[in-house]
Order: C-alpha cells, then sequence, then structure tokens
C-alpha cells in the first residue's frame, strides 16, 4: 500500500520514496521499522543520483535530450508564463501556442511528453488569464461611456415629459 503523492512537491515526493526503499532495504521480512533519515535537498542530490538507464540487451540508453526542453521554456514558456508578461508573446495566439507545442512533442523523446503537456496547460491557463484581463478592461473602459449617457438620457426623458405634460393639457 503506497501513499498518494497527489498534491505532494518533489522533495516531498522524494523523501517518501526513499522512506519507503530505506525500509524495504533495512527491515527483515515481516518487521515494520520505520527510516528517520532527514532527507535535504542536498542530500538528495549527492545520494539519490538516478542509475542510468540499460536496455534489455545490457547495453547503456540515451540519456534523454533536455536541452531543447529547456531551451523553450527559458526562450518561450517562462516569459508568457511570468507575472508581468502582457500577451504579446507568440504563445498569447492559440493557434501558434498549439503549434509550438506540437513541433516540441514531435522533436522531444516521449519521456519528456508529460512535461510538455503540463506545460502547455500552464499555457493555456495563463492564455485565458490575459484574455479575462482584456475582457475586464473593455467593460470598465465602456462603463466610463455608458453611465455618462445613461444619464443624459434619463435627464432627456425628464425633460421630454414635462414639455410633453405642458403641450397636452390635463382635464379631469
Amino acid at each position: 500500500d503506497k501513499p498518494s503523492t497527489e498534491g505532494m512537491s518533489v522533495l516531498e515526493q522524494a523523501r517518501a520514496q526513499q522512506g519507503e526503499s530505506e525500509t524495504e532495504a533495512s527491515k527483515p521480512a515481516n518487521s515494520e521499522a520505520e527510516s528517520d533519515v532527514e532527507l535535504t535537498m542536498d542530500s538528495l542530490a549527492k545520494v539519490h543520483r538516478p542509475k542510468r538507464p540499460t536496455r534489455d540487451d545490457g547495453a547503456e540508453r540515451e540519456v534523454i535530450r533536455t536541452d531543447e526542453l529547456l531551451a523553450f521554456y527559458l526562450k518561450s514558456v517562462r516569459p508568457f508564463l511570468a507575472f508581468q508578461s502582457h500577451g504579446r508573446s507568440a504563445l498569447s495566439d492559440p493557434v501558434r501556442r498549439r503549434s509550438a507545442f506540437f513541433q516540441m512533442q514531435r522533436e522531444l523523446p516521449s519521456e519528456l511528453h508529460g512535461v510538455l503537456d503540463q506545460l502547455e496547460r500552464f499555457c493555456d491557463q495563463r492564455g485565458q488569464l490575459h484574455r479575462l484581463t482584456r475582457i475586464h478592461r473593455w467593460l470598465h473602459g465602456w462603463l466610463y461611456l455608458h453611465v455618462p449617457l445613461s444619464a443624459a438620457l434619463l435627464v432627456l426623458f425628464v425633460v421630454h415629459v414635462v414639455v410633453s405634460l405642458r403641450v397636452v393639457p390635463w382635464t379631469w
């Protein structure tokens, strides 16, 4: 029974995984001892280096190419997701955004597609936020025109009623 890792940070997941692996390795077959080793970012980097993956035939596999993903992230995604971004990026247009992520998905190995999909979801949400911000500004700008015109029409309506009552005599 493995605990759920949803909502956990990467560090918390690594701590949980280390706790599981150390408990399994250090305990006898029927012991339930817990590991009390403190895990930090430094110790995680030093102790838990992943082993280089090998193929079934024993030959070493090529390390995943992350340089292209990192370059794409730093050049396009990160500025678009930045707090001060104004939606003028190439990723602002949904069609161009889908095209850019589709092209990256074709170029990158399948191991990185999950990360790329998550970045695309973040960019979609940021694009929606830019669109909502633009609509919000339009609506507030419209109020500067709408409120004075409505007040003027109300005044003209009252003038119209008064003038109409003066022209048509009332008889009871």
